[in-house]
């Protein structure tokens, strides 16, 4: 339980990052770290309850539907909390999952190994 909190609460610090690094590339008027913080919470917890909701019901197609409603939530929240406009919104978000991607995977498959070799050194 402990690991999957530091695992989640990891990966949204990266993708606060990733939202507040897009936003500067997207040239925002105003960037926050902790509006950032809160556009990425508030759409990852969404598209993640949608995902478990809508697992059961559409299978395949739910982790597709999940990844659209994210950046469409996440457009939405960068134009109501930035006050920015469609198209710098839409930049922001669609690197964002990119910048995430690119940062939090090679994180994760190392924190992978890291726990894989301390069980085996215990066991």
């Amino acid at each position: 339980m402990l690991y999957n909190f530091i695992v989640g609460f990891s990966f949204l610090l990266i993708a606060t990052f990733s939202y507040w690094y897009s936003s500067k590339l997207a040239v925002y008027k105003n960037t926050s770290f902790f509006l950032s913080f809160l556009v990425v919470l508030i759409s990852y917890t969404i598209a993640g309850s949608f995902k478990l909701l809508s697992e059961k019901y559409l299978s395949h197609y739910s982790l597709i539907l999940m990844f659209t409603l994210l950046i469409f939530v996440q457009i939405y929240l960068g134009k109501i909390l930035f006050k920015e406009n469609f198209k710098k919104s839409a930049i922001a978000s669609i690197l964002s999952i990119v910048v995430t991607i690119i940062i939090g995977l090679p994180i994760l498959v190392l924190a992978g190994i890291a726990l894989t070799y301390l069980n085996i050194k215990q066991g």
